[in-house]
């Protein structure tokens, strides 16, 4: 039996409240479980994670090459607050970034960042 037709039958009472649902959403009853059916197991189950191992190791392999952090995240298919999020809750992406940015010569041994651009005070002429 399909899951649908499973959720239909065992609504019961609330019926109605499907049937009414269906009608607002313009599909069918076995239609409008299946989708009630689906929110609520995404809702439980929550969306997939973008931390894959591949997205993963593309985003490492770009701050060991020297990108920035927007350019690794792009490489790896994520979007930068993805990335940010990932540091939040991941302690050993975290690491792997430091270690990373490091081996790209983003950053020296004690966390601080290699000037890439000459200094220079607002308003000044551009060196050359």
């Amino acid at each position: 039996m399909e899951p649908a037709r499973l959720v239909v039958e065992l609504v019961g009472e609330a019926g109605e409240l499907l049937q009414r649902y269906a009608q607002l959403q313009r599909v069918s009853q076995e239609e409008a479980a299946s989708h009630l059916l689906h929110r609520a197991l995404r809702s439980a189950l929550g969306t997939p994670t973008k931390l894959t191992p591949a997205a993963r190791e593309a985003v490492l392999s770009a701050l060991s090459e020297g990108l920035s952090r927007r350019a690794a995240a792009r490489r790896g298919g994520i979007a930068q607050a993805t990335f940010y999020h990932w540091l939040d809750r991941d302690p050993a992406f975290g690491q792997d970034v430091e270690r990373a940015e490091v081996a790209g010569g983003r950053y020296d041994e004690n966390g601080h960042p290699f000037l890439t651009r000459p200094w220079r005070r607002p308003g000044s002429a551009l060196p050359g």
